[in-house]
């Protein structure tokens, strides 16, 4: 339970929403309520060697670098990727 709670904590405010639409304001401030369920899930995906597949989706968007909107080159493509994959993803680093 530390563990999520740790990387729930450590999640930076203010970034864009992935494909869930799940903010990590949501998150840190529903933690009590949240915590236990993503543990039990979290162990579940871990001893089956499973993960669900909403969990390992991302969204591709385009950001502009720099210049003229109309040129490709002058955008650089992200992936969003969502708050539950985000907190996963700390818990196993």
């Amino acid at each position: 339970m530390e563990e999520v709670v740790e990387a729930i904590t450590s999640l930076l405010k203010g970034k864009a929403l992935g494909h869930d639409d799940l903010s990590t304001k949501f998150f840190q401030e529903n933690m009590e309520e949240i915590a236990p369920t993503l543990l039990l899930a979290f162990r579940t995906m871990f001893s089956l060697g499973l993960t669900l597949d909403f969990i390992n989706k991302g969204m591709i968007t385009l950001i502009l670098k720099f210049g003229d909107h109309s040129k490709l080159g002058n955008w650089k493509p992200i992936i969003l990727l969502g708050s539950i994959y985000k907190i996963f993803a700390k818990i196993l680093t």
